[in-house]
C-alpha cells in the first residue's frame, strides 16, 4: 500500500521534490481551497484508461478515479495536478486542481468536443525533422495551438545532421518571428544543452509533432536511458507510431517533459462558445 503524505505533513524536503515536479503556489492554493487537510498532492504521469500513474512526493503509484469524478465525466490529462485520498490498496483521485495551462485540440473524429493533450505546461516544443518532415505551414498551425494554450513555444528542428539546418532555421524564423528555434540532433548531441535550458528546473515542457520526428529519441537522450521505444521511418516518409500514449518524465534538476503520440492532424479547439 502506498502511504500518502498529507498536506499537514509536508516538510521542506517534500515541498522541494514537488517543486521539481512543477509544484508552485497556484497549485498549493488550489489544494488548500478544497478544505480537506487529509488530501495529498500528486501529478498525473500517464493515463492507462482504467487507472492513472501518479508522481508523488516519493516515487509513483497507480491511482483510481473517484466515483464522484467518474460520475461527473471529469477528464484528466497527463500533467494535471490532483488531490489524492488514501484508499484500500492504492490511492484515489478525489479532485483535479485548477490548471495553469492546457494544450487543447478538437477530437480527431466527427464528435465536436475538446481533447486535452497535456496540462500545466510551461514550454511547448514543436518538433519537425529535417529528413523530409519539415513543413513551415504545419509549424504555423502548431504555433497557433501553442499560443492558445498559454505556454511558450519553441521550435525544434530535429535530425539537424540530416538536412540543411541553416536554411530551415531561416524559414522557421520567417513564419515564426520572435519564437526561439533550435537545430538539434539526438544522434550527435547538437543543441541538446539548449533544449535543457529551455525547460529549466521546476518547469514542464511537452513535445508535439508528427510521428517519426524523433520525439522519443530526444527524451531518451534527455533522461539518459532507453525509457521509450523508438521506430524507423517508413520508406513512404511517414513516421511509425511508437509512442501510443502521453507520458510524463522527470529530469532531475532539469524539469519535466511530456511525450505525446505523433499528431496526424491538428484541429483547433475554439471552445464551446464558438460552436
Amino acid at each position: 500500500m502506498t502511504r500518502l503524505v498529507e498536506v499537514s505533513e509536508l516538510d521542506s524536503d517534500t515541498v522541494a521534490w514537488l517543486y521539481e515536479l512543477g509544484w508552485n503556489s497556484h497549485f498549493a492554493e488550489s489544494l488548500a481551497a478544497l478544505g480537506d487537510r487529509s488530501l495529498s498532492p500528486g501529478r498525473v504521469g500517464a493515463d492507462y484508461g482504467a487507472d492513472f500513474l501518479v508522481h508523488l512526493d516519493s516515487g509513483t503509484a497507480r491511482a483510481d478515479l473517484s466515483r464522484e469524478l467518474r460520475t461527473a465525466g471529469r477528464h484528466i490529462a497527463v500533467g494535471d495536478w490532483v488531490a489524492l485520498r488514501a484508499g484500500g490498496d492504492r490511492p484515489e483521485i478525489a479532485a483535479v486542481l485548477d490548471r495553469q495551462s492546457a494544450i487543447r485540440r478538437k477530437t480527431p473524429d466527427m464528435e465536436v468536443s475538446e481533447q486535452v493533450l497535456a496540462a500545466n505546461v510551461d514550454v511547448i516544443f514543436i518538433a519537425t525533422a529535417l529528413d523530409g518532415d519539415f513543413n513551415p505551414r504545419r509549424v504555423e498551425r502548431l504555433l497557433t495551438v501553442a499560443y492558445q494554450s498559454g505556454a511558450a513555444p519553441v521550435v525544434l528542428l530535429t535530425k539537424a545532421d540530416a538536412g540543411d539546418a541553416e536554411a530551415a532555421l531561416a524559414e522557421t524564423r520567417a513564419v515564426a518571428p520572435g519564437v526561439p528555434a533550435l537545430a538539434i540532433s539526438s544522434r550527435t548531441g547538437e543543441g541538446l544543452d539548449g533544449v535543457r535550458q529551455a525547460i529549466g528546473r521546476g518547469r514542464t515542457a511537452v513535445l508535439i509533432g508528427s510521428s517519426g520526428v524523433g520525439k522519443s529519441t530526444l527524451i531518451n537522450r534527455l533522461v539518459g536511458s532507453q525509457h521509450l521505444r523508438t521506430g524507423a521511418v517508413h520508406r513512404s516518409g511517414q513516421g511509425r507510431h511508437v509512442t501510443t500514449r502521453r507520458e510524463l518524465f522527470v529530469l532531475p534538476g532539469e524539469g519535466v517533459v511530456i511525450d505525446t503520440p505523433g499528431l496526424r492532424e491538428i484541429q483547433l479547439w475554439a471552445g464551446e462558445e464558438a460552436l
